[in-house]
């Protein structure tokens, strides 16, 4: 195997374990990985809160978030409201009931595992899953990333953040940032 096989053998059975958490965190309150996913997405980007933008960033048709919020609806977890910016759109909110739940959908187990590795290695395996990710989304292969390659305030030739006003060496940009914008990224 070559070490591109082996890397890529690795992510595969990465997500067929981390797939596994997620189905053990759902399961007891009736929840699929995706609907537990989309739950965790609506906690952590609440700004965020559309179908459309689950779509991107969950790698999945908008039929079926869309039949997923469904279903959340049903089950009391969401409500939809009017975006008062923009009356053609709903925003996705969380219930009572979802906010409740949804400290114990985190991949904390998985958190804590990863927390046990020396520094070092966290690290190395960051800036690595970093480089992967922003050249999957520069080859078009996933669509939404929220990292900084991706970002519109990222200024790409000089690797700066204009949000942060400073640079940003590989070591310092984010994975999963709250104030990704949807503006096209620079590519100087």
């Amino acid at each position: 195997m070559t070490t591109a096989e082996q890397i890529v053998a690795a992510l595969e059975r990465a997500s067929y374990l981390l797939r596994q958490v997620e189905w053990d965190l759902a399961y007891p309150d009736r929840l699929t990985p995706l609907q537990r996913q989309i739950l965790w997405y609506i906690y952590a980007y609440p700004a965020r809160a559309r179908a459309t933008h689950m779509s991107r960033y969950l790698g999945v048709k908008k039929p079926t978030i869309s039949l997923a919020l469904a279903l959340l609806e049903r089950k009391g977890y969401v409500y939809r409201q009017v975006d008062p910016q923009d009356r053609r759109s709903h925003r996705i909110l969380l219930t009572e009931k979802a906010q409740k739940l949804v400290g114990r959908l985190s991949l904390e187990k998985l958190l804590a595992q990863v927390a046990a590795l020396p520094d070092e290695d966290q690290q190395r395996i960051r800036e690595g899953l970093y480089l992967l990710l922003s050249g999957l989304v520069e080859r078009g292969v996933i669509q939404e990333a929220y990292m900084c390659a991706t970002c519109g305030h990222f200024d790409r030739g000089r690797s700066y953040c204009k949000l942060l006003g400073k640079p940003l060496p590989l070591s310092e940009r984010r994975l999963l940032c709250r104030e990704h914008t949807w503006l096209a990224p620079s590519r100087d």
